[in-house]
This record gives structure tokens, C-alpha cells and sequence, in this order.
């Protein structure tokens, strides 16, 4: 589900930065991160930004406490990993997340609403989005075309894909659009424009001859 997953990659996170700042920092006098400057760190380290809202709870030292069982903190409010810095196999990760969920569970058919997890949702897309997605063949607000991943024609519009070809601008766009055919058609005939030959000097002068007789 979408909260264990989310559970299982907070366990592993916390867990990689607090080994990882020790090994970059070699500081005997910083041994980890401080719970002030955690959401600084994990942000540094894996550039995206660590709500503490999103996990339901207001300070670092709750979120820190939801993976007590991967990370805890010092009396001196220092990150700290339960688990060695090198491991060979990280399905422990997952062991602990399960070990986790079904402890929660018992929690809450004991009747303990507070073991459940306030997670915020992630986003979804609205129903006339994915309407729109699933259906294939229309375009999006943005101009974008969804088709069905099949090539040929379909309903007198062109497959290529269930993509409309890139508009091209420039000198040869006209030359491009017209004589493009999507593959498996055959190519329109093209007739070579007439010219015109300019009348030659001797054609000119038997004419000039004929009218002055």
C-alpha cells in the first residue's frame, strides 16, 4: 500500500543520511545531525524538501520516532541508524515496514485511533483528465494528442502512434506537410510545374518578318 511504501523509504533515507553525513563529515566532534538541522541535511543529500506535515506529525523528533525501529535519537537530539553502515542484504527494510504494519493494525482493532497513520495523499489526476487519457485520440488542454499506440488510420484521423507528425516551421514546413503520407501509404504523385521557355531570337525575327509583309 501507499503508506507502507512511504514508511519503507523513510526508514531507508534516514537511515543512508545518517551514516553518510558521519563518513563525509570525519568530524570526531560532529557525530551526527542534529534534529535541527535534519530537514537542511536531507535536502541536501537526496534534493527534495522533508515535510514533517506530510508525515502527520510537527517536529522532527516524531517523524524520527514513526522508524524508531530503523533510527532513533540521542539524548544530545542526534540522528542515529539502528543498523550497520554496510549490509549485504536491505530486505530488512521491508521486514520492519510489515513488522510495523502489523502492529498498527492490532493497535487499531484494539480500538487505539492514535496508531493510525496521517499520511498526506498524493495527488491524483481529475476524472476528465483521465478520461481524456484512457480514451485516446483527443487532445489535451496543452495540445498534447493521447492515442491508442497503434499506427495506421483510425476514425478518418492519422495513427503515427496515436501522435499528430510535429508541425515543422520554416521554408520547407508547406513542402513537408504536403507530400508527408504516415508509413504503409503510398506516396502522392507529384507533377513537375510547366515552364514556359522564353521565345528564341530566330523565332522572333521570322515573326517580325511575317508582320511586315
Amino acid at each position: 500500500q501507499f503508506e507502507d511504501w512511504t514508511m519503507m523509504s523513510l526508514r531507508f533515507e534516514l537511515h543512508l543520511l545518517a551514516h553518510a553525513f558521519r563518513h563525509d563529515v570525519e568530524d570526531p566532534e560532529r557525530t551526527g545531525i542534529h534534529l535541527d538541522h535534519l530537514a537542511f541535511y536531507y535536502n541536501k543529500y537526496f534534493k527534495k524538501a522533508l515535510s514533517t506535515k506530510y508525515y502527520g506529525v510537527e517536529t522532527a523528533k516524531e517523524l524520527v520516532e514513526m522508524v524508531h525501529d530503523a533510527v532513533y535519537v540521542t539524548k544530545k537530539e542526534v540522528l542515529e541508524s539502528q543498523l550497520d553502515a554496510e549490509m549485504e542484504c536491505l530486505e530488512i527494510f521491508a521486514k520492519l515496514t510489515e513488522e510495523a504494519r502489523r502492529y498498527r493494525n492490532l493497535r487499531l482493532a484494539l480500538g487505539e485511533d492514535g496508531a493510525r497513520l496521517k499520511l498526506a495523499q498524493p495527488l491524483q489526476f481529475a476524472p476528465s483528465q483521465q478520461g481524456q487519457m484512457q480514451r485516446g485520440g483527443k487532445r489535451g488542454a496543452k495540445g498534447g494528442w493521447y492515442g491508442d499506440g497503434k499506427g495506421g488510420f483510425k476514425g478518418g484521423k492519422p495513427g503515427f502512434g496515436g501522435h499528430r507528425p510535429p508541425a515543422i516551421s520554416g521554408p520547407v514546413a508547406g513542402g513537408f506537410q504536403q507530400h508527408y503520407q504516415p508509413p504503409g501509404h503510398p506516396a502522392p504523385r507529384t507533377v513537375a510545374p510547366r515552364t514556359v521557355r522564353p521565345p528564341s531570337y530566330r523565332q522572333s525575327w521570322n515573326d517580325s518578318k511575317g508582320k511586315g509583309k
